[in-house]
């Protein structure tokens, strides 16, 4: 460090302490532009172990927190690891993929060929150079129940199947149970203190405990869908009917004859012919990081912080797709989950779908809209407010007022109709919507 912790604050004397107590070595010797050093690399033995400053950080960083790189040189292969010794020793990812040839991807002429090109070198990169770590189980219990609560609970339940067999069981289980309701309700109640005390910096926690509170319930052990009742695995299979069947089919007949509506009006043809580099590099910063990946299993932050490397393969596929008018199999397929509604959540009816998307297939479709939107806009009347940028109900409703109170002003009066379609999307037509764009 570039000041001795013993003399300073208190905070920096407490960490002197721990660090002493545990026999803590600090590696970093970075400095900021203050000539401090704020990162702490700490560690109980002496490792082979270097921290430098990281010239291609994730994300942007400040004068104040510059940001690390940090290697480590395993001199053992740890047991059961699945990885070669040749990745063993590096796992900087972007600075891997700043140095991989796209060269197979720009020399395919084919869609299909240069995304599997694409997805090969990327996954490449990302089995050498990323760690991998267990998947996280989402726990049945709440998130106030410690190991011990939990632990006393299976005791309870074991106790609970032979309370019958003598009264000694009897007395062990009314023991046992009252001690789980006593740990359970304290937990509870510091659960909540702490969640009140931080609601003013972490809204997220708070959200949390109010979205458990609300949908709170045992997990349904069946759903229900055509007179018919599915359980366990099986549930899925309910949903993928029922999602599959409130799509009209792309094939089937328009229900009207757009070429005989009356007073149809030509428009100017919209033609879609490139894209530029700049749109890929909008559309990937405006993508959000929080974000979790489709089906290739790429998540959004990934993407957004490797944009400089990312954006040329993506750039040429792009526009291969606009000439060869053909979109990626892989790019169509997406992660649906089913979404409580309202109502009784044993019906597979009372849920809708939502479809999570590859991250580049968002990235084209972003790109996309913005060109047909530019088209439409100026054939969209005033009076919409409804999936417009800067417009919303907010402004719908002002709007509304304003034309009541001006009416109301000079004694008129306004007749209201609401209108609120069931599944209005899921049952549209397509063939009307598709033969309208041609």
């Amino acid at each position: 460090m570039n000041y001795r912790l013993e003399t300073g604050t208190a905070i920096a004397r407490s960490l002197a302490t721990f660090m002493g107590f545990f026999d803590l070595v600090s590696y970093n010797a970075v400095s900021n532009h203050n000539n401090r050093t704020f990162g702490l690399v700490l560690a109980i033995i002496p490792l082979p172990l270097s921290v430098v400053r990281d010239e291609l950080p994730f994300f942007n960083e400040d004068a104040h927190h510059p940001a690390l790189s940090i290697s480590l040189s395993l001199l053992e292969r740890a047991k059961g690891s699945c990885r070669s010794d040749a990745g063993a020793a590096n796992y900087n990812f972007k600075l891997a993929l700043s140095s991989v040839s796209w060269d197979p991807v720009y020399n395919s002429q084919e869609v299909e060929i240069a995304v599997e090109k694409f997805y090969k070198i990327l996954y490449m990169c990302l089995n050498a150079n990323v760690l991998v770590v267990s998947q996280y189980k989402h726990s049945k219990y709440p998130p106030w129940f410690s190991r011990d609560i939990v632990s006393d609970q299976m005791l309870e339940n074991r106790l609970s199947r032979k309370r019958s067999y003598s009264r000694y069981h009897e007395e062990q289980f009314k023991l046992v149970r009252s001690r789980v309701k006593a740990k359970i309700a304290r937990a509870y109640s510091s659960y909540v203190r702490s969640v009140e005390e931080r609601v003013g910096c972490d809204l997220r926690e708070f959200w949390k405990y109010v979205n458990n509170k609300r949908f709170s319930h045992p997990n349904e052990e069946f759903i229900k869908h055509n007179d018919r009742i599915y359980k366990g695995a099986n549930t899925a299979n309910a949903f993928a009917d029922l999602f599959s069947s409130n799509a009209s089919a792309m094939d089937a007949e328009p229900l009207v004859d757009s070429g005989r509506i009356a007073g149809q009006t030509p428009c100017d043809p919209f033609s879609l012919t490139y894209f530029s580099r700049e749109d890929v590099v909008d559309a990937i910063k405006l993508l959000n990081s929080r974000a979790t990946g489709g089906p290739d299993k790429i998540p959004a932050f990934v993407v957004k912080g490797c944009w400089e490397f990312l954006c040329g393969p993506l750039h040429y596929i792009f526009n291969l797709c606009i000439r060869k008018s053909e979109f990626p199999g892989v790019w169509k397929c997406s992660r649906v989950t089913p979404v409580f509604k309202s109502g009784n959540r044993s019906f597979a009816s009372n849920y809708t779908p939502i479809a999570i998307l590859n991250v580049f297939a968002k990235i084209f479709e972003r790109i996309l809209y913005k060109r047909i939107f530019l088209y439409v806009q100026p054939k969209i009347v005033q009076s919409q407010h409804g999936f417009l940028p800067d417009r919303s109900t907010v402004t719908n409703l002002l709007e509304f007022v304003d034309k009541v109170s001006r009416v109301w002003d000079v004694g008129g009066r306004v007749d209201e109709i609401y209108k609120d379609f069931s599944k209005a999307f899921d049952t549209f037509d397509n063939g009307i919507l598709l033969d309208r764009m041609e």
